[in-house]
């Protein structure tokens, strides 16, 4: 999981031989949460973008904060 207040950069986004189903992303003001199907992650954010800086960038579309966090979904829901 990552935050967006995380003091680390996290890891960059990358299409390689993982192929992850998507991503978890939650905010951590009032809990609402998505899943972001990988094909949208990659129409979002270029190759390279931290995963901080993934997190940093989103705002809930429920109360307005950025205060996001990010996890790898693996499987299909």
């Amino acid at each position: 999981m990552v935050y967006w207040n995380d003091k680390g950069r996290g890891i960059p986004l990358t299409n390689g031989p993982c192929n992850p189903y998507g991503l978890y992303i939650s905010c951590e003001a009032c809990k609402h949460s998505t899943l972001m199907v990988w094909a949208d992650v990659l129409n979002r954010w270029p190759l390279g973008t931290f995963s901080r800086d993934m997190a940093r960038s989103l705002k809930c579309s429920q109360c307005g904060e950025r205060q996001g966090s990010i996890m790898v979904a693996a499987q299909t829901p």
